[in-house]
């Protein structure tokens, strides 16, 4: 599956920073581009369970891996945990 790459992910805004840290240290790099997918990284699906598990540990918020996989750069997590997040505020 080709993912494109984002450009609505900047570095320097906090979710997506602690996003890219995840990646970066579930991966063993020092940093990681916010809109690059980690599959190009030289990610495996067994990195991207470490993630998610990790993603849950940190933001108290589980995310599928299925999610995860329709955009896996650390843009297409945080818009999905901000996604989650204004739905539980909207209850």
């Amino acid at each position: 599956m080709s993912v494109p790459e984002r450009d609505d992910c900047p570095a320097d805004d906090p979710p997506v920073a602690r996003a890219v840290g995840i990646i970066g240290e579930v991966l063993g790099l020092g940093e990681v581009p916010g809109d690059t997918p980690i599959f190009r990284l030289g990610a495996t699906s067994i990195h991207a369970a470490r993630i998610c598990a990790k993603l849950a540990e940190v933001a108290g918020e589980p995310m599928p891996l299925s999610e995860f996989f329709r955009d896996p750069t650390a843009g297409g997590v945080t818009a999905w945990l901000a996604g989650r997040s204004r739905g539980r505020a909207e209850a």
